[in-house]
């Protein structure tokens, strides 16, 4: 049977590919500066604040799809317009951290409530073996949460390589990213797989959490300025 190869071509849709203009992508990082500082925002309240048990599976549930979301939009702020293996693979990472976040929570929540409701409404003698189980169980999340740990931190070693490397005012903040994330990796590597804050030492993940706010601060006040220098290196002439 012969096929048609010209047909066949002729036969595909195509669909017409609008460039993006100045004001385009000057929404672009203002939404990611914006969504960079809700996420966040997110982090820091789910860790310190006391919330409802309902309300903080809420924001660990929404945190890994905000960080997967916003990744893309901060490896595109830095590379403004030029190609970078780096910075790509670093929001690559970003989102299969966030990724791994959500599992995280979904499995241990999930466990929680279920193996709770089994361990209430059991007698006396079945609850010690429910609780051994619920004990094991419970070191699955501890594995996802090493994950969602190893990923964020070479994200964020690696931004802040390439803002030491592109200069200026972003190279302070690539210097700080450098040492908290050595120092979050190397914690977690050394004591894995228990977390440092279970292990003797302390967590450093709301001084990531921190880095990170002050990452989406710089994209949400320089995005105008940024997305000019973007258009300008694309040779975009759709300056709206």
């Amino acid at each position: 049977m012969r096929v048609d190869v010209r047909r066949s071509r002729l036969a595909t849709p195509t669909f017409p590919h609008k460039p993006m203009t100045q004001k385009d992508r000057t929404q672009l990082y203002v939404w990611t500066g914006a969504l960079g500082i809700a996420a966040t925002a997110v982090f820091l309240t789910k860790t310190f604040a006391p919330l409802p048990f309902k309300a903080h599976v809420f924001l660990c549930m929404a945190f890994g799809p905000m960080v997967a979301a916003g990744a893309p939009g901060m490896a595109r702020y830095l590379k403004r317009g030029a190609e970078s293996l780096l910075i790509d693979t670093a929001g690559r990472f970003a989102v299969i951290a966030g990724s791994f976040h959500l599992a995280m929570t979904c499995v241990q929540t999930t466990t929680l409530i279920l193996m709770r409701e089994r361990i209430a409404a059991a007698d006396e003698i079945a609850r010690p073996a429910l609780r051994q189980i619920l004990d094991g169980v419970f070191t699955v999340q501890l594995g996802l949460c090493f994950c969602w740990d190893l990923f964020i931190a070479l994200a964020t070693l690696m931004f802040s390589i390439a803002m030491i490397r592109r200069g200026g005012r972003l190279a302070a903040l690539g210097g700080m990213g450098v040492l908290l994330g050595t120092l979050f990796l190397g914690m977690k590597l050394w004591t894995y797989p228990i977390p440092p804050a279970e292990a003797g030492l302390f967590d450093l993940g709301p001084g990531l959490g921190a880095w990170y706010l002050l990452f989406a601060s710089a994209i949400l006040a320089t995005a105008r300025e940024v997305a000019a220098i973007e258009t300008a290196q694309l040779g975009d002439n759709a300056r709206l």
